[in-house]
């Protein structure tokens, strides 16, 4: 049985829509997709209004076009010097996923970035506590734990 074009492209979409489907969550994946890379990351800035303190990576006064390009979800360390950064490309363009292979890639000594398709929710845990002690990943997504912590 052969198919024309147009049963062999409507094959191909049913067959990428079941994959996306098939496919599981895993550590901190928020529904909304777009990639992501969670990151410890030192605090940059002075502190004053033209150079606010903000994560490395994170766009300061000026760089409303990196703004636009992602998005980021931060807490800070116990000592106050790192932040715990989770960037978002919510709609990836090229400039979007350019600052995220900036981060993942980042060869600064202080920067530690995560993959979930390299490192398990357990692993990224472990590490980060070293900077925040009671660190969890769903914290950055915004999940509530039950039993009222």
């Amino acid at each position: 049985m052969t198919f024309g074009k147009t049963h062999s492209s409507k094959m191909v979409m049913v067959l990428a829509a079941l994959g996306t489907i098939a496919v599981p969550r895993v550590w901190g994946q928020a529904h909304g997709g777009g990639r992501k890379v969670l990151a410890v990351v030192p605090m940059v800035g002075t502190g004053t209004y033209q150079d606010p303190q903000r994560p490395m990576f994170a766009p300061g006064p000026g760089e409303e076009g990196k703004a636009e390009a992602l998005s980021y979800s931060a807490m800070l360390s116990d000592d106050g010097l790192f932040a715990i950064v989770e960037f978002h490309a919510a709609r990836p363009s090229i400039v979007s996923l350019r600052k995220l292979d900036e981060v993942a890639e980042s060869k600064h000594p202080e920067v530690k970035a995560f993959d979930r398709s390299k490192h398990t929710k357990e692993e990224v845990e472990r590490e980060i506590r070293k900077f925040k002690k009671d660190f969890d990943v769903e914290q950055l997504a915004g999940v509530k734990k039950q039993g009222g912590n």
